[in-house]
């Protein structure tokens, strides 16, 4: 199986407007048609987005670069949610961060306060039967991670979790400039919108609908019990 990363927010338990971080993972289910339906997005909605662009993150001149969520504004992001809601070729899984139930301690080292969360998130997965059992390859944005730890994640998830929750597959992790990679750019909108979900009720609506056709397979919320620290 194929995952793909991206995160909103910031891992910081001393900033009152900061109080969730989100990782959103994107289960790859038909590589070719979520390619097509990206292109066909961009293409649809080439003008307003470069409107959207006040930096040029996305474009580069005329040439388009790559998906920003951050740059969507709310209509944007209900044209996102309504444009890739009939499609089969994935699924959603989201980590929630409490980030005031995390210590001084936890938030010191950012490597291992990305990467225990989702080492949980996916025994969750794995072991509810949620994810299958099988070798897993994840793709994730390389913005915000020193060179050193890019080598331990993948180390990591198979040292901790091969055996332990009766996985038998092999974890592999590839890191990507986010422009080269149409998913993560994918991940980075839904990372966004669900961010933005946590403090207002805009997109209800679509997050229940997304909910109910089983797109959004499951939210994992850390810490587990949001009365104890980590």
């Amino acid at each position: 199986m194929l995952i793909c990363v991206d995160e909103s927010g910031s891992i910081n338990n001393h900033n009152e407007n900061q109080p969730y971080f989100v990782v959103a993972l994107i289960h790859i289910l038909g590589k070719g048609s979520l390619k097509r339906k990206y292109i066909k997005f961009v293409d649809q909605n080439r003008e307003r987005l470069k409107e959207l662009d006040v930096d040029g993150e996305m474009f580069e001149g005329d040439t388009f670069r790559e998906l920003k969520g951050h740059y969507f504004d709310s209509d944007m992001k209900h044209k996102f949610l309504s444009f890739f809601k009939d499609s089969d070729s994935f699924e959603i899984y989201f980590i929630k961060y409490f980030n005031k139930n995390l210590t001084d301690k936890f938030c010191q080292n950012k490597e291992r306060a990305f990467n225990y969360p989702l080492k949980k998130a996916f025994s969750f997965f794995i072991r509810g039967g949620f994810l299958p059992n099988e070798d897993c390859h994840i793709n994730l944005d390389n913005r915000n991670l020193k060179t050193d730890s890019k080598m331990q994640l993948d180390e990591y998830l198979n040292t901790d979790l091969i055996g332990s929750i009766g996985y038998t597959g092999t974890f592999t992790v590839e890191y990507f400039n986010s422009k080269e990679n149409r998913f993560v750019q994918i991940a980075d909108v839904f990372s966004n919108i669900f961010y933005n979900s946590l403090f207002t009720d805009e997109y209800d609506v679509e997050i229940r609908q997304y909910r109910d056709m089983g797109k959004i397979r499951r939210v994992f919320e850390f810490p587990l019990y949001h009365d104890e620290k980590v």
